[in-house]
Protein backbone atom coordinates (compact mmCIF):
# COMPACT_ATOMS: atom_id res chain seq x y z
CA UNK A 1 0.00 0.00 0.00
CA UNK A 2 2.83 2.37 0.86
CA UNK A 3 4.53 1.53 -2.44
CA UNK A 4 1.38 2.34 -4.38
CA UNK A 5 0.96 5.59 -2.49
CA UNK A 6 4.52 6.72 -3.19
CA UNK A 7 4.18 5.84 -6.89
CA UNK A 8 0.96 7.82 -7.05
CA UNK A 9 2.74 10.75 -5.43
CA UNK A 10 5.46 10.53 -8.09
CA UNK A 11 2.80 10.67 -10.81
CA UNK A 12 1.14 13.58 -9.05
CA UNK A 13 4.47 15.41 -8.94
CA UNK A 14 4.94 14.79 -12.66
CA UNK A 15 1.47 16.20 -13.29
CA UNK A 16 2.18 19.28 -11.14
CA UNK A 17 5.47 19.96 -12.95
CA UNK A 18 3.78 19.56 -16.34
CA UNK A 19 1.01 21.88 -15.20
CA UNK A 20 3.55 24.51 -14.13
CA UNK A 21 5.30 24.26 -17.49
CA UNK A 22 2.10 24.58 -19.48
CA UNK A 23 0.99 27.56 -17.36
CA UNK A 24 4.33 29.24 -18.10
CA UNK A 25 3.86 28.38 -21.77
CA UNK A 26 0.41 29.94 -21.78
CA UNK A 27 1.81 33.17 -20.35
CA UNK A 28 4.63 33.15 -22.94
CA UNK A 29 2.15 32.61 -25.76
CA UNK A 30 0.04 35.54 -24.56
CA UNK A 31 2.96 37.97 -24.38
CA UNK A 32 4.88 36.97 -27.53
CA UNK A 33 3.83 37.13 -31.14
CA UNK A 34 6.43 35.55 -33.40
CA UNK A 35 5.82 35.02 -37.12
CA UNK A 36 5.64 31.45 -38.33
CA UNK A 37 8.96 29.78 -39.17
CA UNK A 38 7.28 28.15 -42.18
CA UNK A 39 7.47 30.55 -45.15
CA UNK A 40 4.48 28.97 -46.93
CA UNK A 41 2.07 29.56 -44.03
CA UNK A 42 -0.65 32.15 -44.65
CA UNK A 43 -3.29 33.45 -42.25
CA UNK A 44 -6.66 32.16 -43.33
CA UNK A 45 -10.24 31.54 -42.36
CA UNK A 46 -11.22 27.92 -43.02
CA UNK A 47 -13.73 27.80 -45.92
CA UNK A 48 -16.23 25.75 -43.93
CA UNK A 49 -16.66 28.53 -41.34
CA UNK A 50 -19.56 30.91 -41.81
CA UNK A 51 -18.55 34.58 -41.90
CA UNK A 52 -20.37 35.38 -38.65
CA UNK A 53 -18.80 32.43 -36.81
CA UNK A 54 -17.40 32.89 -33.31
CA UNK A 55 -14.64 30.36 -34.04
CA UNK A 56 -11.28 32.06 -34.44
CA UNK A 57 -9.52 31.93 -37.79
CA UNK A 58 -6.19 30.13 -38.21
CA UNK A 59 -3.20 32.43 -37.78
CA UNK A 60 0.37 31.59 -38.62
CA UNK A 61 2.15 32.59 -35.46
CA UNK A 62 4.75 30.52 -33.71
CA UNK A 63 4.04 29.60 -30.13
CA UNK A 64 6.88 30.40 -27.76
CA UNK A 65 7.91 27.93 -26.24
CA UNK A 66 7.58 24.41 -27.61
CA UNK A 67 5.23 22.32 -25.47
CA UNK A 68 6.33 19.09 -27.15
CA UNK A 69 9.97 19.77 -26.33
CA UNK A 70 9.11 20.74 -22.76
CA UNK A 71 7.14 17.50 -22.24
CA UNK A 72 9.89 15.34 -23.76
CA UNK A 73 12.64 16.98 -21.73
CA UNK A 74 10.58 16.70 -18.53
CA UNK A 75 10.10 12.96 -19.06
CA UNK A 76 13.80 12.54 -19.81
CA UNK A 77 14.72 14.42 -16.63
CA UNK A 78 12.26 12.34 -14.63
CA UNK A 79 13.81 9.14 -15.97
CA UNK A 80 17.31 10.39 -15.21
CA UNK A 81 16.36 11.23 -11.61
CA UNK A 82 15.40 7.65 -10.78
CA UNK A 83 18.56 5.86 -9.64
CA UNK A 84 17.46 2.34 -10.57
CA UNK A 85 16.86 3.14 -14.25
CA UNK A 86 19.74 1.62 -16.26
CA UNK A 87 22.22 4.08 -17.73
CA UNK A 88 21.55 3.02 -21.37
CA UNK A 89 17.85 3.81 -20.91
CA UNK A 90 18.70 7.22 -19.43
CA UNK A 91 21.01 7.92 -22.38
CA UNK A 92 18.37 6.78 -24.90
CA UNK A 93 15.79 9.03 -23.26
CA UNK A 94 18.09 12.06 -23.42
CA UNK A 95 19.02 11.26 -27.02
CA UNK A 96 15.35 10.90 -28.01
CA UNK A 97 14.56 14.30 -26.50
CA UNK A 98 17.47 15.86 -28.35
CA UNK A 99 16.46 14.21 -31.66
CA UNK A 100 12.85 15.36 -31.30
CA UNK A 101 14.04 18.91 -30.65
CA UNK A 102 16.27 18.80 -33.73
CA UNK A 103 13.41 17.46 -35.86
CA UNK A 104 11.18 20.35 -34.70
CA UNK A 105 13.83 22.80 -35.83
CA UNK A 106 14.60 20.97 -39.09
CA UNK A 107 10.94 20.75 -40.12
CA UNK A 108 10.44 24.41 -39.20
CA UNK A 109 7.75 23.68 -36.67
CA UNK A 110 9.59 25.95 -34.23
CA UNK A 111 12.41 28.43 -34.17
CA UNK A 112 15.63 27.42 -32.44
CA UNK A 113 14.86 29.97 -29.72
CA UNK A 114 11.53 28.23 -28.97
CA UNK A 115 13.34 24.94 -28.42
CA UNK A 116 16.12 26.45 -26.32
CA UNK A 117 13.66 28.37 -24.13
CA UNK A 118 11.61 25.18 -23.63
CA UNK A 119 14.71 23.24 -22.56
CA UNK A 120 15.91 26.02 -20.26
CA UNK A 121 12.55 26.51 -18.53
CA UNK A 122 11.93 22.77 -18.18
CA UNK A 123 15.34 22.13 -16.62
CA UNK A 124 14.86 25.08 -14.26
CA UNK A 125 11.41 23.91 -13.13
CA UNK A 126 12.58 20.32 -12.72
CA UNK A 127 15.76 21.19 -10.81
CA UNK A 128 13.67 23.28 -8.45
CA UNK A 129 11.72 20.12 -7.53
CA UNK A 130 14.34 17.39 -8.06
CA UNK A 131 14.63 16.79 -4.31
CA UNK A 132 10.96 15.75 -4.21
CA UNK A 133 11.49 13.16 -6.95
CA UNK A 134 14.45 11.60 -5.14
CA UNK A 135 12.65 11.68 -1.77
CA UNK A 136 9.52 10.05 -3.18
CA UNK A 137 11.55 7.44 -5.03
CA UNK A 138 13.61 6.59 -1.95
CA UNK A 139 10.39 6.28 0.09
CA UNK A 140 8.96 3.86 -2.48
CA UNK A 141 12.17 1.79 -2.58
CA UNK A 142 12.25 1.66 1.24
CA UNK A 143 8.66 0.40 1.28
CA UNK A 144 9.58 -2.25 -1.31
CA UNK A 145 12.50 -3.37 0.83
CA UNK A 146 10.33 -3.49 3.95
CA UNK A 147 7.65 -5.48 2.10
CA UNK A 148 10.27 -7.94 0.86
CA UNK A 149 11.62 -8.45 4.39
CA UNK A 150 8.10 -8.87 5.74
CA UNK A 151 7.31 -11.46 3.09
CA UNK A 152 10.27 -13.67 4.09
Amino acid sequence: LLLLLSLLLLLLLLYVLLHQLMTMRMVCICVTAVPSPTPACRDRVPPWLPLDSTVLPVYCNDLMFSGHTASNVLMSLFISAVPTVPLPLKAMSALASLCLAMVSIATRDHYTSDILVAIFITVAVFENRRHLVTELYSASSESRTAAAKKGK
